[in-house]
């Protein structure tokens, strides 16, 4: 228990240093957009107003995807990242029924509103740099205002109670009025800040804006006196119409040419005449016993006519008969 209470005090001075640190965290997009194209981003922190060509600005969920909501031209928004492909596109939150919104907006269609980044680049080189710094003792101030830049509307107020704080300045600033300014690059969260030395505590150091002197109307300009209607230019006579032409001479119809006498037709020819069929010797019967009988020799076509009877083998075998029977009746009389 006695461990328990000596560690709460522990623990209060933890929270007490870790409160003004929320102010400085820097958020960075959800979503797998920002994960993969973290390398092509850049921390921004300025305020833009919205200035679309069409009267309005369009929120999407992501650069060149689905439309998330619309924008009437005037409204403000918090760039705190922007993209720089595709002509930059600028990361907003924004809460609606649902919470808490991230969308992506063209910077085409934003105008930077004026803060301490314009001023610098407007009056940078009238700033001072004094080397050991403008020393600021805030003992005995009751409160301490801090400036977005000199003469802003843009203002906070803190209290400092008993604090003997020194600020030290590096960079000044002499404005319009005598007035000296000195710039803080961080300030309890705020960054690149703005203090009035000659009156740290004030609220009205707003640059007025003055009011231009009424200029007079000028004089009426005495109308022009009316030029007379120049007088009407005469019709021009109107042109003969040209004689119409003759209409040219039908042209002879050509003589119909004469059909060519038709080609005679081709004498048929002669079909010849039709050899004659062989001879077909009829199949013998059946063998006995009702086994097929062994099929019949498909019988020697007749020769054609007009080949000749042929002589030469008859000769041929007429003499091997003669010579065969001479030689018979020589071996028959031997044997006797």
């Amino acid at each position: 228990m006695k461990r328990a209470f000596t560690l709460l005090p522990a623990l209060l001075l933890c929270f007490a240093l870790a409160v003004p640190a929320l102010a400085d965290v820097i958020w960075e997009p959800e979503g797998d957009f920002y994960a993969t194209h973290y390398d092509e981003c850049h921390y921004e922190n300025r305020t833009y107003i919205a200035s679309g060509q069409e009267g309005y600005v369009l929120a999407f969920d992501v650069p060149l995807g689905e439309l998330k909501a619309e924008y009437p031209n005037g409204e403000e928004f918090w760039i705190e990242w922007i993209w720089e492909r595709e002509g930059g596109w600028g990361y907003i939150r924004f809460r609606d029924d649902n919470g808490w919104q991230d969308a992506w907006i063209p910077m085409g269609d934003l105008t930077v509103k004026y803060d301490a980044v314009s001023f610098s680049q407007e009056h940078g080189a009238e700033f001072r740099y004094p080397a050991e710094g403008e020393p600021l003792s805030l003992e005995g101030l009751e409160q301490l205002v801090i400036w977005n830049y000199p003469g802003a509307a843009d203002h906070w107020l803190f209290g400092l109670g008993d604090s003997g704080e020194t600020l030290v300045f590096n960079t000044l600033y002499e404005d319009e009025q005598g007035r000296s300014w000195g710039n803080l690059g961080y300030f309890y969260g705020y960054r690149n800040v703005w203090v009035c030395l000659d009156d740290p505590a004030s609220e009205e150091l707003s640059a007025p804006t003055e009011a231009s002197a009424p200029t007079e109307a000028p004089a009426p300009t005495e109308e022009p006196a009316p030029t007379e209607a120049p007088a009407p230019t005469e019709a021009p006579a109107p042109t003969e119409a040209p004689a119409p032409t003759e209409a040219p001479a039908p042209t002879e119809e050509p003589a119909p040419t004469e059909a060519p006498a038709p080609t005679e037709e081709p004498a048929p020819t002669e079909v010849p005449a039709p050899t004659a069929e062989p001879a077909v010797t009829k199949a013998p019967d059946a063998a006995i016993g009702g086994s097929p009988a062994d099929p019949a020799p498909t019988a020697v076509p007749a020769p054609q006519q007009g080949s000749g009877f042929p002589w030469l083998p008859v000769v041929l075998v007429a003499a091997v008969v003669v010579i065969a029977g001479v030689l018979l009746a020589l071996f028959g009389k031997k044997k006797k």
